[in-house]
Order: structure tokens, then C-alpha cells, then sequence
């Protein structure tokens, strides 16, 4: 305001005071048994007993740079109350008044080579009103189009997937109280003394430990091609030679060729199912034959297949078990089989079996068989006809004299009487025209009384 306009308001407020004859108590005297002399100037009663400025009202000397007029009209009142100003509205930073400005929170300063009501830099402005900032990871409102509500350098407000709060910038990573600029490049060492893993700027990276300290490492998701972290190949996919041996999303799998490179399962491993890879099953252990994979056993000549209780890695028919390996079975009748192992099934001739015959082990027909001499046939029953000797069951003997049929030895008599098929050990004897078969487990007490 120049001096003439600070003249001119003189003038006028001394034209009306002696027009009206005001009277009263000036501002920051004792107004406890007198009134203020303005309607804004008011007797803080109770408290200061003074006359103070009334809400949102300031005291601004009117005379100010105005010395010479100061010396010569004594009768003036040196002090006007004026109205507090609103926010962003000009005021006079040159002024001792704290108070100018209307909106609590808010002070006088520079704003661009124009003083102004702003809100204090503790605050930021919004709905017209001045609100305490937000600390970092403080809850903030997406909403407010307020830049500055957030009081952390390089921090702003953003949704962090659950509630908007005061994160630090993109560009930036917390280090529990400020936001730090975040590490360049791959490989980078970073700062292994917080926890924050997002403290690298380059994509899909994260600061963890590699062993060899803290660095930015591309994610588990992805992999390093040596200046950017590229997405992990999915299994079957083409992979490139030469690249890291981490390409390939499974673990279980590397980038071989196979009619061109592919995330293939490594050795030892299989695809599975559900498609990822696994580790093949040992001989005799635990398989699942509702899996198509033919290479889920890991020992050659097995195979994945039901033994009557459960699903495992089993010997191919054609092999048996030595304990650690399977060995090709042994062919033909009366071949020398191997006494080094328990096993009986190493014979690949039908119903036969590795034993010893008193000469030492051979693959030889089981009991329930004989041998004509290139197979293993069934042992014939009780009065049926035979050939030679040792075809018949147990206890029975072909009779090449007479009938030509197996006949139950002596003692032993066919069983069931009606098509018998074995021959029961019992005890003969006669009385008069009757012949009693009694069972051999009958007294022999009862026979001798």
C-alpha cells in the first residue's frame, strides 16, 4: 500500500471517528472497566483483560514508512484491525502480525515472488482447510487431488493393493524412515541391511543374497540374459544354447536339444503328469501306473506296474531282480540259474523256477508241473491216462503195465472219490466181504484194541 492510500485510509478513519465520537480503550490496553474502541477490537475478559484482535482479524499499523505524518497527526489512531485473509489470497510477509492469515495451520510466505496465506509446510491444503501431513506408510486418500499430502521427500499416495497410503515413489525404496533411490542395473550390490527386496530399479529384480552378498537378482520367475531379467521357459518350450542353466521354470528341467533346445527334465527325472518334472522311482519303489510316462523308474528293464498290493518299479517279465539291477531271465528247462540271488523267478520258461535239484540251482518245472522235455506241462490227476514216469501228482504213479493211467500210491487213494484231483494219504483194512477206508489220522490205539 503506498502512502497516499495509507493517507487517504487515514483520513478517513479520522473523519469518522470524530463524526461518531468513538471512544474507548486502544488494542493491548486494560479493558477491564472500559470498552475497546472498535467492533474488532475486543476485551479479552477473564484471561488478559486486554483488547486483542476479535477471530480472524489482525493488527496492522496504518502509519508505517510514514514517519513525517506520524510526527504531525498525533489525534489518529495508529492501529486498524483488519479481516484475516483466506488461503492462497495475498498478505504482507513484511508484517510482524503471525495472524494475518484466517485458516488455522496456514502463515504468510513466498510463493513465487508473491506473498501469500499458504499452508504451513508441517500441512497441505485441501477442501480450504490446512491438514497435518501424512507420514510414510501413513493412511492418505487417493481421492484428494492434494499432491503434497504425504510430509517424507519422494514419497506419494497410492494404492498399495489393500488401502491407499504414503509409499515411496516408483523410483525410490523405504528404508524404514526416508525413501532412498533405488539401485541401477543387474547385479548391483544393494542394501542387505533392510529388508526391503524392491530396492532395484531394473525389472522383474530384487535385492536378496546370492552368497556372495546382496545384490539385484532377477526374481525366481524369471532369469538373467545378462542385461535383463527375461521370463523362465515353461517345460517343452524352446530355450536358448548357451544361456543360464536357470532358464527353465522347473527346476527339474535344462535347455537340451532333442530335434531343436528344449526346457527338457534332466537326468534322473521324468514328466509327470501334471506336467512338471520328478525324480524317477528306484527298483522296487513306489510308482503310479495312472501316469502315461513310461520313464518314471530310474533303473533300466523296469518298469511301473501292480505286484498285487501296490503300484512300483518292478522288473519287465522278461528280467528278474538281482537286488540292485534287473538281469534277463534265464532260458530253457534245466538251465544253470544264479545261487547268488534269493530270487526263484529267474527262469523265462512258463511254470518254472530257479532250485536246487541236489546237482546244484536249475530252472526247473515247479511241483505243481513235469517236464516232457522242452516245457513245463500240469502234473496229470488220479485215473487219468500218462506216459511216463514223474507225471503224475504227488503220491501218484503212472502205471505203463497196466492201465496206463496215474494210479494213488500205496495208502493213498484218490480225492474226491468223484474226479479226483490229488491223492489223500489213508489207511486200508479189510473185514469179510467190506473194505473200510479210515482216515491215517485215526487213533492207531483204536486200531490195535
Amino acid at each position: 500500500m503506498d502512502l497516499i492510500a495509507q493517507f487517504v485510509g487515514i483520513l478517513m478513519v479520522f473523519v469518522i471517528n470524530i463524526a461518531e465520537g468513538v471512544e474507548g480503550v486502544a488494542y493491548g490496553e486494560d479493558c477491564s472497566s472500559a470498552t475497546c474502541d472498535d467492533t474488532h477490537n475486543i476485551c479479552d475478559t477473564g484471561k488478559t483483560n486486554v483488547c486483542i484482535c476479535d477471530t480472524g482479524f489482525f493488527r496492522k499499523p496504518l502509519l508505517q514508512n510514514v514517519p513525517h505524518i506520524q510526527q504531525h497527526i498525533l489525534i489518529i489512531r495508529f492501529d486498524l484491525q483488519i479481516i484475516g485473509f483466506a488461503l492462497n489470497k495475498v498478505c504482507e510477509a513484511a508484517q510482524t502480525a503471525s495472524d494475518q492469515c484466517s485458516i488455522a495451520n496456514s502463515e504468510c510466505r513466498d510463493d513465487s515472488g508473491t506473498d501469500k496465506c499458504l499452508c504451513k509446510p508441517t500441512h497441505y491444503e485441501t477442501g480450504g482447510a490446512c491438514v497435518l501431513k501424512v507420514g510414510l506408510d501413513g493412511n492418505c486418500d487417493t481421492t484428494d487431488s492434494a499432491t503434497d499430502q504425504c510430509s517424507v521427500v519422494d514419497t506419494e499416495c497410492r494404492d498399495d493393493g489393500t488401502e491407499s497410503k504414503c509409499l515411496c515413489k516408483t523410483t525410490h525404496y523405504s528404508d524404514g524412515s526416508a525413501c532412498v533411490i533405488k539401485f541401477a542395473g543387474l547385479d548391483t550390490t544393494c542394501n542387505g541391511a533392510v529388508s526391503a527386496t524392491d530396492q532395484c530399479s531394473a525389472a522383474d529384480t530384487e535385492c536378496r543374497d546370492d552368497g556372495a552378498g546382496s545384490k539385484c537378482l532377477c526374481i525366481d520367475t524369471h532369469y538373467s540374459d545378462g542385461s535383463a531379467c527375461q521370463t523362465k521357459i515353461a517345460l517343452n518350450a524352446a530355450c536358448t544354447d548357451g544361456h543360464p542353466v536357470d532358464q527353465c521354470k522347473d527346476t527339474l528341467a535344462e535347455c537340451r536339444d532333442e530335434s531343436g533346445f528344449k526346457c527338457l527334465c534332466k537326468t534322473n527325472n521324468f514328466e509327470n503328469k501334471d506336467v512338471t518334472c520328478a525324480a524317477q522311482v528306484g527298483l522296487d519303489g513306489t510308482c503310479d501306473t495312472t501316469d502315461s510316462a513310461t520313464d518314471q523308474c530310474s533303473v533300466v528293464d523296469t518298469e511301473c506296474r501292480d505286484d498285487g498290493t501296490e503300484s512300483k518299479c518292478l522288473c519287465k517279465t522278461t528280467h528278474y531282480s538281482d537286488g540292485s539291477a534287473c538281469v534277463i531271465k534265464f532260458a530253457g528247462i534245466d538251465t544253470t540259474c544264479n545261487s547268488a540271488v534269493s530270487t526263484r523267478d529267474q527262469c523265462s520258461a512258463a511254470d518254472t523256477e530257479c532250485r536246487d535239484d541236489g546237482a546244484g540251482l536249475k530252472c526247473l518245472c515247479k511241483a505243481t508241473h513235469y517236464s516232457d522235455g522242452s516245457a513245463c506241462q500240469t502234473r496229470i490227476k488220479p485215473n487219468i491216462a500218462c506216459t511216463a514216469a514223474g507225471q503224475c501228482v504227488t503220491h501218484a504213479t503212472c502205471d505203463t503195465t497196466d492201465t496206463d493211467t496215474c494210479v494213488c500210491d500205496a495208502s493213498y487213494t484218490p480225492s474226491p472219490i468223484i474226479n479226483p484231483t490229488m491223492c489223500s494219504g489213508v489207511v486200508k483194512f479189510s473185514t469179510q466181504k467190506y473194505t473200510y477206508v479210515v482216515p491215517i489220522l485215526v487213533s492207531m490205539m483204536f486200531l490195535l484194541r
